[in-house]
């Protein structure tokens, strides 16, 4: 399992048509590569959150810049098999370290499976979680 340590970022947007696109827009003519992206939206907000392969930095002002909210966590990107029961063993190994999935979005493709999770522990402080793999076992450290 390949797993490696990125920066999820996270955009507030009305959740109206355009806005969007003009984030895309502004992501585009920056030079910013997506690669890993949801949007969620509840009433009239919309909440995009997308990974990145540039510094936060680099990120960040230009969006900043052009008038968003940014806001920054650390997420675990996990490369996983693509079989039956992958999910729920990642899952578990979260849940019995008790750590709560906040966040977590993915795909999927040949052999692999790529998922980007954002947990907490029971203090309620995003973590970035780090995991090990011996012989079809999995456990959080």
């Amino acid at each position: 399992m390949k797993k490696q340590k990125t920066t999820q970022y996270s955009i507030p947007l009305r959740n109206e048509p355009g806005t969007l696109f003009r984030l895309a827009q502004t992501l585009s003519k920056e030079d910013i590569n997506i690669t890993g992206i949801m949007m969620q939206t509840q009433g009239e907000l919309a909440i995009t959150r997308f990974l990145s392969d540039k510094e936060p930095q680099a990120v960040r002002k230009p969006l900043e810049h052009a008038g968003y909210q940014v806001f920054e966590n650390q997420v675990t990107l996990v490369e996983l098999s693509n079989e039956t029961g992958e999910l729920s063993r990642l899952c578990k190994t979260l849940a019995d370290q008790e750590f709560n999935i906040v966040t977590m979005y993915g795909t999927t493709g040949g052999d692999t499976s790529k998922i980007a999770v954002v947990v907490e522990q029971a203090e309620h402080t995003p973590q970035f979680a780090s995991f090990t793999e011996t012989k079809n076992k999995v456990t959080a450290n």
